[in-house]
């Protein structure tokens, strides 16, 4: 994860494991579907596989 997102939630730090959860996956799932890799020619994931 980036350390940006890990510093945007330092003056409000996670009340439950869930809620760390959730978080993770939300950025897991940016990070794999929606943003654009320049690795993959500027395309999302799922882009790039089809």
């Amino acid at each position: 994860m980036k350390r940006s997102v890990l510093l945007s939630q330092s003056t409000s730090h996670f009340s439950t494991l869930e809620q760390l959860e959730v978080e993770m996956n939300d950025y897991v799932h940016w990070s794999n579907n929606i943003r654009i890799h320049g690795s993959l020619h500027y395309l999302m994931p799922m882009e790039f596989k089809l």
